[in-house]
């Protein structure tokens, strides 16, 4: 499917989108939709998405989902997590009032659908909709570039829904926010455009977790954006799990802007779909800004995961951690590419960034590309990658101890892994992401098994 082919299909598509009488909207969607069509898919040529192979994508032709009669039950018992928190759930990117639990949300904290909440409150939504009405990539060169922002706009065109969590000043999410994305079609090649916006005002705290599954194997395309605004003193951990069908694609864009002395946790698992891309960008616009960003991602078979990351450094006093590992099995490919910019009124910012792979197999492939730009005088600032197989002398170890090679190497992974998933803290979410990577670990040793 050509770009001309979405412009049609967008002009076909717009009259039902959500808001689709709205002046401000429509003209958006308009200048999205053009940006899309002179853009396309971004290919290796442009720097951000080197290693993302979107060749099959861009040869698809999508088209919207719709609604489905199909029974989502079992999936979304697997896709739940075990303990209690406030469930919103979306199928093909529509909001399933029936399969959501919100009841008893606390005082300041609102949670709702983006159409609803377009539906009664447009003016509202308007200023932080807008925000990527004109995204650019500022180059050192001075060229700016708004290509790599084509998913962006694909979205911004296309987006039938998604979520709107609001969290007024010191409001306090007592449980996990947990947005459960299913996709279940009867055809192959349709797509859904979730579109979640998080508003954190001053002192406000909550934890999000948002899960991307599927009902059987058609092909599909999810194409998510999350914008996070974070004001004074604001605390969002923000947790994804991308483990969508093994014949889908999956790109996910997060957009995050944090005020003075707000805290931004993150971190991504992402163990499913054919190809997957994983972008998130933080402007740290505000003094004492703290901002952990983890992400594990862990293939086999064919699949390709690649990862994009950039934090920009605004103002003085912030730090950032930033650590993704991955474990390739099989044939599969991951990639990394994070970039730190420290701006010229960013002193004192203390900024680590690192990218550990771990091969299983000799035709697993790595890429890495951690990149620091340093405009101010007075900072601390590394970054560095590795890439390598599992340690044989960690694993004689074991097995000199009586420990069969299978379990050896399985601890290995572990504790390769384990520790991002601890950095999330030992809880709810902690136990439902480290269940979720014993599975693909205990689907690669069946594999294994002769």
């Amino acid at each position: 499917m050509t770009a001309v082919d979405y412009q049609q299909l967008f002009a076909q598509s717009a009259p039902e989108l959500p808001g689709a009488e709205l002046d401000w909207l429509a003209a958006m969607r308009d200048g999205a939709i053009r940006q899309f069509v002179r853009d396309g898919f971004p290919s290796p040529r442009v720097e951000e998405w080197k290693y993302a192979a979107l060749g099959p994508l861009a040869k698809t032709r999508f088209e919207l989902a719709g609604t489905t009669a199909a029974d989502l039950r079992r999936t979304l018992d697997r896709a739940a997590m075990p303990a209690e928190s406030y469930r919103v759930v979306f199928v093909n990117g529509r909001l399933r009032e029936d399969l959501s639990e919100l009841a008893a949300l606390p005082p300041g904290v609102t949670v709702k659908s983006l159409a609803a909440t377009i539906a009664e409150n447009p003016e509202r939504l308007q200023p932080w909709l807008t925000k990527t009405a004109d995204l650019t990539e500022d180059r050192l060169s001075g060229v700016r570039d708004e290509r790599p922002f084509a998913m962006v706009a694909m979205n911004t065109a296309f987006a039938t829904d998604g979520i709107v969590i609001h969290l007024a000043r010191e409001s306090a999410a007592e449980l996990p926010i947990h947005i459960i994305n299913l996709t279940a079609t009867d055809s192959n090649d349709r797509m859904t455009q979730p579109r979640n916006i998080i508003i954190a005002e001053e002192e406000a705290s909550a934890l999000i977790v948002e899960t991307y599954a599927a009902v059987g194997e058609t092909s599909y395309l999810t194409n998510a954006v999350t914008q996070v605004f974070a004001a004074k003193d604001a605390h969002i951990r923000h947790y994804r799990l991308q483990a969508e069908a093994a014949t889908a694609f999956h790109i996910a864009t997060t957009l995050a802007h944090l005020d003075t002395a707000a805290a931004y946790d993150s971190f991504v698992l992402s163990i499913g779909s054919a190809f997957s891309r994983n972008e998130v960008r933080v402007a740290l616009d505000g003094e004492h800004v703290h901002c952990r960003l983890n992400g594990a991602y862990l293939g086999r078979g064919r699949q390709h995961h690649d990862n994009w990351t950039r934090v920009d450094h605004l103002k003085s006093n912030g730090t950032v951690s930033e650590t993704y590992k991955s474990v390739l099995d099989d044939k599969s490919r991951g990639a990394f590419q994070g970039k730190i910019r420290v701006w010229p009124d960013a002193q004192k910012t203390d900024a680590h960034q690192l990218n550990n792979n771990l091969l299983l197999s000799a035709d697993a492939q790595a890429d890495s590309k951690p990149e620091l730009e340093i405009l101010a005088d007075d900072v601390r600032c590394s970054h560095g990658s590795t890439v390598g197989d599992i340690d044989e002398s960690a694993l004689f170890y074991l097995c000199a101890r009586g420990i069969d090679e299978g379990r050896a190497r399985d601890l290995l992974v572990e504790a390769f892994i384990g520790d991002l998933i601890d950095h999330i803290g030992f809880g709810t979410a902690h136990d439902y992401f480290r269940d979720a990577f014993e599975d693909w670990l205990a689907a690669v040793r069946r594999e294994h098994q002769p």
